[in-house]
């Protein structure tokens, strides 16, 4: 061995890389200045020949191999002829010769302030630094590889472009950051890769990448080197304006939600056992079905890669990875922009409340609890078999805050569900006693999770603004739609699930019982404006033995369907944006699964085509008077106009949008019984005009008769000073639209004189003038 070359080596790094074990590989690999000449040093195992040259070929160099069967080489030159980048050449045997760029010549891609505000929980970017990167350094080509393991004794970079040897690409950690990187020459999009992990306790890990962009397919789970620069996206008028919008202007827009699974809306015919249609098949069938239904908004469950169909997406181990099932990120970005195109929004299901157990994935990471919190009284729920985010660890506080914001600037989202709130919100939720672990100071609230909030949706309103945050909560914590500034946890929407329960067990009674049960009704008003909610009927409702919708309802067939009509129209009429899961619309009968399509046969039979259309004029009902939306969030917006007449399950009242014009009235029977000259209040006078009644004969009601115009009287009912009268159909929600107006009936009796007068002078003068022409 040369002696210069032997002054040079460490040869306790020597010692660390031979065996696999060096966190900082750099220092001994690649090129080194040294004294007046250089020093070139290559590791791989089993090679025979190694030699060093420059980018053009020229200056070829053999090196030695520095102890034998160690696969170290190296060689001191006596002058500087070598510049980074620089090519190896690596011979294996006589007819096995690589040639590649060498990965320890090149500096690190993450800087100091990089590594600090990561530290500190705030670096909103830190998906373009970590994770998998195509990129161009020094005009080579290649992936820049960046992982997160600071528990790790040592990690490398594996997958298909090096034979899945951890010997070969030993990555280096960045200070006392935990981050280990490495950019490898020649590696490209669509490369599978894993980062191997040498455990502080010698175990050898197989991790997939927490910050990868793809995936495998399931059951495969290694992550798939992704570039996603190349797609040109159409949608800059739709961004523009939705960075435009506030809190306050969301608000006030109609939001009807269809939610929706990508995998089971639709199955294709290819013979294969999933039949998953592409992003790229998807967009334009979904968009045209849900822009004729009249929906605004798309919700999509399990986008995030997972790797068990029947959780539905709920149970993530790819959190910046669209799912592989219907194609890869660009396919998903076109779809996203396709949606936008059609003018509408696209809502992702988000989980930041709990990860599976799997091996491969964000589990003991590192071979430590990383993700999750080290104590099982706070980083495991026992009766789901997961682990829980450890939310006090600033760097995993940043993973799931960029990731958040990944989705709706990466991917163009325009807003995120977010699941399973309230099992984040407390510390003991699902557990038993002694399960779970109080808060600093003795309570069950989990201080950590409500800072994570609270910042989320600060920077959610900051850095993508016009978006939405809804809140999955099923609980009566208070302000969780209130504004951060307010102390509240800021998220923009809730879902109501207190509504939800209630509604849904009043309209699963036998009509006959409904009038003992009278407050299932209408007791959601009296907290209807203590948060921002949607009103929720969703897969939830739909799955494990609870019935879809249609069989939900009592009695006959038609019953069903009178019922289904009569719970649509009020959930519509109800204060609160609105979402009703696939399926619903046309009223399966079957229970949602996610191994097989939704069943659009039943679109043959005449009854599921009239409720689809119902549905479908409900939402362009919803859409055209804003009485139905604009106020949601504020009292102005609704009035009872009688709601005590538990006895005939009956309930009436009013909406009320931007003006005094195109106000509603809904009158509502749920009850099987017909109600001819029913009367119920109004809140003033004038032309009330029917524009829609779920007992009209083309949505399969009994078509009773009723007219199109009546007129408000002075005669008083339920307190109210006026009435109308018409004939109220059995299971039926009816709409009218009226102007309102606060004038009483001397006024309007005055007015009638004053005109009748007007008109008796202006006959006389005509009289008159005809008379003096003769």
């Amino acid at each position: 061995m040369q002696r210069k070359l032997e002054r040079w080596i460490n040869w306790m790094e020597f010692d660390e890389v031979v065996a696999g074990k060096h966190n900082a590989p750099h220092n001994i690999l690649g090129l080194h200045n040294f004294g007046e000449g250089q020093v070139v040093t290559v590791f791989r195992p089993h090679a025979q020949k190694v030699f060093v040259m420059n980018m053009n070929g020229d200056n070829v160099t053999e090196l030695e191999e520095v102890e034998e069967e160690t696969g170290f080489f190296g060689k001191y030159v006596d002058s500087h002829i070598y510049k980074a980048p620089y090519k190896v050449r690596v011979q294996y045997s006589e007819n096995d010769i690589i040639e590649f760029v060498d990965p320890y010549c090149f500096s690190h891609q993450i800087s100091d302030m990089d590594l600090y505000v990561f530290a500190e929980g705030n670096h909103y970017e830190i998906y373009d630094k970590l994770g998998a990167h195509p990129m161009t350094i020094d005009g080579v080509r290649g992936t820049y590889f960046a992982v997160w393991a600071p528990h790790a004794r040592a990690v490398s970079v594996v997958g298909s472009f090096n034979m899945w040897d951890g010997m070969l690409h030993p990555m280096r950690t960045l200070q006392v950051s935990g981050i280990y990187e490495l950019f490898i020459p020649g590696v490209e999009a669509g490369a599978i890769y894993k980062y191997q992990i040498l455990t502080r306790q010698g175990e050898v890990l197989l991790k997939s990448d927490p910050y990868a962009n793809s995936s495998q397919l399931r059951p495969d789970n290694a992550s798939v080197v992704a570039d996603l620069t190349g797609f040109t996206w159409s949608d800059d008028e739709w961004m523009k304006e939705r960075a435009s919008k506030d809190r306050n202007t969301l608000r006030t827009e109609p939001v009807s939600i269809y939610e929706c699974h990508l995998g089971s809306w639709r199955k294709k015919d290819d013979g294969t056992e999933d039949g998953f249609y592409n992003y790229r098949e998807l967009a334009p069938m979904l968009a045209d079905y849900v822009t004729d239904m009249g929906y605004t908004h798309i919700e999509l469950m399990g986008i995030a890669e997972h790797p068990f169909d029947g959780s539905w997406g709920y149970q993530v181990t790819g959190y910046y990875a669209p799912t592989r099932r219907y194609g890869d990120p660009q396919d998903f970005m076109f779809f996203v922009d396709y949606m936008h195109q059609k003018g509408i929004h696209v809502i992702l299901d988000w989980v930041p409340a709990h990860f599976p157990r799997d091996a491969y994935a964000l589990a003991r990471f590192d071979g430590q609890p990383l993700y999750e919190h080290p104590d099982p009284r706070r980083g495991e729920h026992p009766h789901w078999g997961t682990y829980i985010f450890n939310y006090a660890y600033k760097e995993v506080e940043n993973f799931l805050i960029a990731n958040a914001l990944f989705w709706l600037n990466k991917f163009h989202i325009d807003g995120l569900r977010v699941d399973a709130v309230a099992s984040m919100l407390y510390l003991d939720y699902g557990k038993n006693d002694g399960e779970w672990l109080p808060n600093e100071n003795g309570g069950k609230e989990n201080l950590d999770a409500i800072k994570l909030f609270m910042h989320l949706n600060e920077q959610l309103e900051k850095r993508a603004p016009g978006t939405i945050s809804i809140a999955e909560e099923s609980t009566s914590w208070s302000g969780v739609t209130s504004p951060v500034q307010f102390s509240g946890l800021g998220f923009l929407f809730k879902w109501n699930m207190g509504w939800m329960n209630d509604f849904l067990e009043y309209m699963k009674l036998d009509p006959y019982f409904r009038s003992f049960n009278h407050n299932k009704l209408t007791f959601s008003m009296h907290y209807a404006y203590s948060e921002n909610f949607i009103q929720v009927l969703s897969h939830d409702e739909v799955v494990h033995g609870k019935g879809s919708m249609i069989e939900k309802m009592p009695g006959e067939y038609e019953d069903k369907f009178a019922n289904l009509r009569a719970a649509y129209g009020f959930m519509y009429g109800h204060p609160g944006k609105k979402l009703l899961f696939m399926g619903q619309e046309f009223a399966q009968f079957r229970e949602w699964s996610e191994a097989r399509s939704l069943d659009w046969e039943l679109l043959d039979y005449d009854m599921h085509t009239k409720m689809k259309d119902y549905v479908k004029d409900l939402n362009k009902l919803y859409k055209t008077y804003d009485a139905m939306y604009v106020n949601d969030y504020n009292n102005i917006g609704f009035e009872w106009m009688s709601c005590d007449n538990a006895e005939m399950s009956t309930v009436s009242f009013v909406r009320r949008g931007s003006s005094a014009k195109d106000q509603l009235l809904f009158i509502c029977n749920f009850t099987p019984v017909e109600y001819p000259e029913f009367r119920t209040g109004v809140p003033c006078l004038g032309k009330y005009t029917k524009i829609m009644s779920s007992d009209d004969l083309r949505y399969g009601g009994t078509g009773m008769e009723n007219a199109k115009t009546v007129q408000a009287e002075e005669i008083e009912c339920e307190k109210r000073n006026y009435s109308i009268e018409m004939n109220l159909p059995p299971l039926s929600v009816t709409i009218y639209k009226f102007d309102y107006s606060d004038k009483k009936v001397s006024e309007k009796k005055d007015t009638k004189e004053k005109d009748t007068k007007e008109k008796d002078s202006k006959e006389k003068s005509s009289k008159e003038k005809d008379d003096s022409d003769k």
